[in-house]
């Protein structure tokens, strides 16, 4: 594999990494860095192909938003909620 096509998987993941700081931002930074370098290294085909999907697998790890982001994008925000009173329950004044 050439390293050219290392490079947009990486920028995109190093991209969406940047809005989650902390570990998520450190781990992604270092493993496109190991990708980057690694990338150039031609060794047998196993020993270059394991190491650039695994790396480039934690970057995209490290890029996902997580359960609570596709909870909030698939749950209906507050203006669209309808309003409901149980039949046992007093309306509200």
């Amino acid at each position: 594999m050439v390293p050219f096509y290392l490079g947009p998987p990486l920028a995109l993941t190093l991209l969406v990494c940047v809005a989650r700081p902390g570990v998520r931002l450190v781990l992604c930074s270092v493993a496109g860095v190991a990708v980057a370098m690694l990338s150039f290294h031609h060794w047998s085909e196993w020993l270059y192909w394991l190491p650039m999907v695994g790396l480039l697998g934690i970057t995209l790890a490290c890029a996902w938003p997580g359960r609570t982001a596709l909870v909030a994008a698939a749950s209906p925000g507050p203006a669209a909620a309808p309003e409901r009173s149980g039949a046992g329950e007093p309306a509200p004044a």
